[in-house]
């Protein structure tokens, strides 16, 4: 059939193509499945090639014209068909990387043909080239950023996981090319989680700023990261010219301006919305390298503060106001006698009793033993938090949106240094002018939440200000309140210091050389003191209650608790509560001769109460529960 094609000379060629083609395609795909013989195809590829000589044709030339080499074989019907055939064809690759790479002949000792391997290289160069521009125009949008600082808003709305798919996606030949180069099969096949998708967008992103100075938008975000994090001069500098951060001074200027627009927005905030103010101590090392007489490291004492807004609410309105004022004075005019003690710690007792309860039974529920999750009855609503006491709005809506002032340099161990910070804050909130102190003494309150040291000093400068001229003067603007989590760690250093005891007693000392903590011995304000006591008094609640629930119903293992209906768990930890962590229960053993008093059992008593209290502060701290926060607090300054 091919023969009869090639030397039908005057034969209308569209017809020949038309009837030969699937022919002729057959023919060439049988010899290459038939690789064992493969001489019909030989001899077919000679006769074209002979064909072609005689019609003044060589290899080149055929391949050039074929190639869209000129108009008329452009527009040719019969040309445009097979070269749509060969365009198009599955084993078009094939034929290339044959050209890249061609095979050595069979038997054959010499060297391997080089093909067409320089002239693919130029082609596929001049493609990368081309293509890679492409690209890079379409990444540049993604890191543009011409303006000359950026602001908060701008920089908080940058997600590296998004830019990164942002630029797989605008890029995919670049993209895939790098990945290639960042990381071995051998690699990939190793490291199952490992992943140079971060590295290849930092990779981009350097690409870019090098050949465009606006497309730095990592660059920023990184140069005041390190800005942020006290990063040094030389190092700052080093990374500039690696053109992964911005300058030095470009941060510095940055974050100024972003704290001159911060500064700003506090103080339209601080005048028409309720504000929260916490401040505290800090210690900054001032590190010098060359160090002299007059120029040496040493740590600068200072203060920094926080405010806290919530956008949808109000201040306090000038009736509530004057109604604080009111219950302050009163307060201090009429203290608390023993019969208000007395009915203080009454109330608290009745509204926390089912919120200690409930705790009791969440020891059992959470141990491993009973094993929840394969309960029965696991999900029966006795098991389900009692209901809350005042509890706090929670959720996207309700969070405060956070304000760093300006840190100053100055003490506040002092009640001179407090006195100035105060004066320092309404500075920078913009409350310095007559008219702003005279309605922050008559219309508005600022609560300022701090440690025990800071309340402290508050408290007495607002006594040392009880005569002055006018409310401003005498501090009654301010509401100082003292930190939750402060007092928890009060709590537990209390905790430490009453049942401590001694090795070779059932106190804490004991329980702690028999779990091996170390690093509890004495209370200290440093390290991880507070973390590591507040696990061990955990641990050893758990234990106490696991071995009450034991005692209290007369089993040998809590597996066997199991057994028990959710009304009868909660009837027993009702029972556990009034016999082994109560006020009662103490008051049962004192009742009882002193001769026949168990001390022992009197100690594991007083030790569920408090520790049980101390367990349940910790949680409605964290769920932010106002009401049990003040029972709560009640019963520790009245215990």
């Amino acid at each position: 059939m091919l023969e009869e094609i090639l030397e039908s000379e005057d034969e209308d060629l569209d017809g020949i193509a038309t009837r030969g083609r699937h022919a002729y395609t057959d023919l060439l795909q049988s010899a290459f499945d038939e690789k064992p013989d493969d001489s019909e195809l030989v001899d077919a590829v000679r006769s074209v090639l002979h064909h072609m000589t005689s019609k003044g044709l060589d290899i080149v030339v055929f391949m050039r014209a074929f190639s869209w080499g000129s108009p008329g074989c452009i527009s040719d019907h019969t040309i445009r068909q097979s070269r749509s055939l060969l365009m198009t064809s599955p084993h078009l690759s094939e034929i290339l990387m044959r050209w890249y790479q061609p095979p050595r002949p069979a038997g054959s000792t010499n060297v391997r043909p080089r093909g067409a391997a320089d002239a693919l290289k130029n082609v596929m160069h001049e493609y990368f080239k081309n293509a890679i521009e492409r690209e890079l125009l379409c990444l540049y949008k993604l890191v543009y950023n011409s303006g000359k600082m950026m602001k908060e808003d701008e920089v908080t709305k940058v997600h590296i996981q998004e830019l990164t798919e942002r630029m797989e996606l605008s890029a995919p030949t670049l993209w895939r090319l790098l990945v290639t180069v960042a990381q071995s099969r051998s690699q990939r096949k190793r490291n199952g989680k490992k992943s140079p998708e971060q590295i290849v967008t930092i990779i981009l992103s350097m690409l870019l700023y090098s050949r465009n100075q606006h497309c730095n938008l990592l660059q920023k975000i990184f140069g005041m990261y390190f800005k942020y994090r006290q990063l040094a001069i030389r190092g700052f500098d080093v990374l500039h010219s690696l053109g992964i951060t911005m300058s030095s001074s470009w941060a510095t200027k940055n974050l100024s301006a972003i704290s001159d627009d911060n500064m700003k927005t506090i103080a339209k905030y601080a005048e028409k919305l309720f504000m929260v103010l916490t401040y505290d101590n800090i210690n900054i090392h001032r590190k010098v390298f060359e160090q002299r007489v007059n120029h040496q490291s040493h740590f600068d004492s200072g203060a920094a503060a926080t405010a806290f807004v919530k956008l949808n609410e109000e201040p306090l309105r000038p009736s509530q106001i004057g109604d604080i004022k009111e219950a302050r004075a009163k307060g201090i005019t009429n203290p608390l006698s023993i019969t208000d003690i007395f009915e203080l710690e009454n109330d608290a007792s009745n509204a926390l009793h089912p919120h200690i309860v409930h705790r009791v039974l969440k020891i059992l529920l959470d141990s491993p033993e009973f094993d929840i999750k394969t309960y029965q009855d696991r999900d029966s609503p006795l098991f389900g938090s009692p209901t809350p006491i005042h509890p706090l709005p929670f959720g996207c809506d309700h969070a405060p949106i956070q304000f760093l002032l300006r840190t100053v340099h100055q003490e506040e161990a002092s009640y001179d240094g407090n006195d100035k910070l105060i004066v320092e804050w309404l500075r920078q909130l913009q409350l310095t002018s007559r008219e702003d102190l005279m309605k922050l003494g008559v219309e508005k309150i600022i609560p300022i939440v701090g440690d025990q040291l800071t309340v402290d000093r508050l408290r007495g400068l607002f006594k040392f200000r009880a005569e002055d001229s006018n409310s401003t003067e005498r501090m009654e603007h301010l509401l100082v309140l003292f930190g939750w989590f402060h007092l928890l760690m009060i709590f537990a250093v209390s905790l430490h210091k009453q049942f401590y005891g001694t090795v070779a007693s059932r106190g804490l000392a004991h329980d702690f050389t028999l779990l091996n903590k170390k690093g509890i011995s004495k209370p200290v304000t440093k390290g991880p003191f507070h973390h590591h006591l507040d696990e061990a008094i955990h641990h050893r609640l758990e234990a106490h209650l696991q071995y009450s629930w034991q005692q209290s119903s007369g089993v040998t293992s809590l597996k066997e608790l199991r057994k028990k209906t959710p009304e009868e768990l909660v009837g027993l930890a009702e029972k556990i509560y009034l016999e082994y962590a109560s006020t009662s229960a103490l008051d049962k053993i004192l009742e009882e001769p002193e001769e026949n008093r168990d001390e022992l059992h009197y100690q594991s008593v007083m030790w569920n109460r408090d520790s049980l209290h101390y367990r349940d502060g910790g949680s409605w701290l964290k769920r932010g529960t106002a009401g049990r926060w003040t029972l709560s607090a009640k019963r520790l300054f009245l215990t």
